[in-house]
């Protein structure tokens, strides 16, 4: 469940959007697994000689869908959370400037060169 945008190109906004997309997913999710539910409830709440099949297949089905979605959200989620911990991770370790470690306050600044003068003689 990745969001991209255009050709494949992947920025931090997306992962945003997941983030933004996350409770109206786990919603859609919720009720699939309630319209499981009253389905099965129908299906139980019929006359035990005239069952019909299909609302119990139905039941089912919306089940494997409800909790098949909820698994790959979750697991997407999970992936995501541990690739924005990796980054935070990496421009820690590294630090924003480079390998150095050093943030734009403790790196050390030196001045720049000396102007080069031309000293020749002029008549």
């Amino acid at each position: 469940m990745d969001t991209v945008m255009g050709d494949g190109l992947h920025t931090n906004q997306l992962d945003r959007e997941f983030f933004l997309i996350l409770p109206f997913l786990i919603v859609g999710q919720l009720w699939q697994l309630h319209n499981s539910y009253i389905l099965y409830e129908l299906y139980q709440a019929q006359d035990p000689k005239d069952k019909e099949w299909q609302i119990a297949v139905t039941a089912l089905l919306f089940l494997i869908l409800g909790f098949g979605n909820m698994f790959t959200t979750l697991k997407t989620w999970i992936s995501k959370r541990l690739r924005v911990k990796e980054k935070d991770d990496d421009i820690i370790r590294k630090g924003r400037y480079g390998s150095s470690g050093q943030g734009p306050l403790t790196r050390s600044i030196t001045p720049p060169p000396p102007a080069v003068r031309s000293f020749t003689k002029q008549d």
